[in-house]
């Protein structure tokens, strides 16, 4: 059962205040019970302090509204383009949904003033309803509307900005390591030989672990795999872009229907904009082409980089 922000929340205030009665606080909600207690679980066994300051930071995180989630997550770069032909009272407001770090991106004079006005209104609320049609607004300049994706892609959509990096370069590897597989080094020496030192390792790494599946691999996956390279032109490609471009051209991989597109394009709006223009280019080239069945082969890759980064977070 999936619990709502509200239990989420009246589970986590019961532990910072009476840890010692959780359970029994909790088995007043005998339909959610089981849930809220394993949900409970999770912080039960470490020590008081620990378990107070990720309590608090969870329950700071959750306080924080909802419609300034993703627009937090946008690339600074974005922001500014789709705001450059807003008017000043527009850009004013959504300052108020964006946090510190994103208020920069606001245009010209505005940066300043998004500030002050930050710092002016602190403790003063803009009506949701206001808020909501800027929101909208804003997002229908970049998207079209801002509308709901499929639960499949909800845990890449909720990466951290700075995590796209390492699952880019994660399923990078993997596909180049693929590619590499059964090759003669001579063949594949002068593409390693361009990479970064670290990037090269990695790859080494995970072709020694492929050779414990031997014949298991697809013939066709490594002959997919080789293909990719030979699209994208490596050789003018420079040696640190390389992983994160592979990556990018996979994802656009994972695109056939509306529905997977529009998850893409919000994910090109997280990337800087040269990284994020390249992949909307991606999606627009192979959406056509792509099957269903490929389609779901590449997302489950990009699912299982995104689910062990997301299982690592504190």
């Amino acid at each position: 059962m999936t619990l709502s922000d509200r239990q989420q929340a009246l589970c986590l205030v019961s532990l910072l205040y009476e840890s010692e009665e959780t359970s029994a606080l909790l088995s007043f909600f005998p339909a959610q019970s089981s849930a809220l207690t394993a949900y409970a679980g999770q912080w039960l066994g470490e020590p008081p302090e620990l378990r107070r300051n990720r309590l608090l930071k969870r329950l700071k995180k959750m306080k924080q509204p909802k419609v300034a989630s993703e627009l937090a997550a946008f690339h600074p770069d974005w922001i500014g383009k789709a705001l450059a032909g807003e008017t000043p009272g527009v850009r004013r407001v959504l300052s108020r949904l964006l946090p510190p770090q994103r208020e920069s991106a606001l245009p010209g004079k505005d940066q300043n003033r998004a500030v002050s006005l930050t710092a002016a209104h602190a403790g003063k609320e803009i009506d949701p309803e206001v808020l909501q049609v800027v929101e909208a607004h804003f997002f229908h300049r970049l998207i079209g509307g801002h509308t709901a994706v499929a639960a499949v892609w909800e845990p890449l959509l909720r990466l951290p900005a700075s995590a796209w990096e390492s699952v880019f370069k994660s399923v990078a590897y993997e596909e180049l390591a693929v590619a590499f597989y059964r090759l003669k080094k001579s063949a594949y020496m002068a593409v390693v030989n361009r990479l970064l030192l670290a990037d090269a390792k990695e790859i080494q790494a995970r072709m020694t672990r492929l050779e414990t599946l031997g014949s298991t691999i697809d013939p066709r996956q490594e002959e997919r795999a080789r293909l990719h390279l030979v699209s994208l032109d490596t050789g003018r490609i420079s040696a640190p872009e390389l992983p994160i471009v592979l990556g990018l051209y996979l994802l656009s991989k994972a695109c056939c229907g509306d529905d997977e597109a529009r998850a893409c394009a919000r994910i090109a709006y997280r990337l800087p904009l040269k990284r994020g223009k390249l992949l909307l280019s991606l999606i627009k080239r192979h959406r056509a082409i792509n099957t269903q069945a490929s389609v779901v082969s590449y997302q489950k890759r990009f699912l299982k980089a995104a689910q062990g980064i997301l299982a690592s977070e504190p």
